[in-house]
């Protein structure tokens, strides 16, 4: 047996319970429980298909819903409105309720593995991301004194910005 998988959740005898081919004609919680390994880290990791981001996803009245969310409804209650599922454990695959946390959008950007450009305090060539030297442009900040340059070698060339 791997060292992460301690057991298939739910543990079942195949006396017990065989949906085989059939599963696909399941309530969408059954396929949950079904298609998910308890690892050792307590992560409930979904087997089934997966988004091109890695989150599960489950048939559900004609459409799909992701594995995280049907888990979180079935088990502790509605998603707040306005709010999302952040993923405390940070694994997509994941559909553990208690490694799930209501948030806010920008909250879970916050908490995000890719927002790493939100602690930088100097751009690329080191100039300070200060409040004199930057600007906010459709959701991006940059900076001037870089911008003043990149102006000045247009310039230069004859061409204009």
């Amino acid at each position: 047996m791997n060292a992460d998988k301690t057991w298939t959740f739910p543990r079942l005898r195949e006396s017990d319970i065989d949906p085989g081919p059939y599963l696909g004609k399941c309530a969408p919680i059954v396929r949950l429980l079904y298609r998910t390994a308890l690892m050792s880290d307590g992560c409930w990791i979904w087997r089934g298909a997966k988004d091109g981001h890695g989150y599960g996803e489950v048939g559900f009245l004609g459409g799909t819903i992701s594995t995280h969310r049907l888990a979180y409804t079935v088990l502790v209650g509605p998603i707040p409105q306005r709010l999302e599922l952040d993923h405390l454990c940070r694994n997509t695959a994941c559909c553990n309720p208690a490694h799930l946390e209501p948030v806010t959008h920008l909250e879970n950007m916050r908490r995000g593995i890719g927002n790493q450009n939100h602690g930088k305090t100097s751009c690329p060539r080191g100039h300070a991301y200060d409040e004199a030297n930057t600007y906010v442009y459709k959701n991006g900040r940059f900076c001037r004194s870089c911008n003043r340059a990149a102006q000045a070698r247009c310039k230069a060339a004859g061409r204009t910005t």
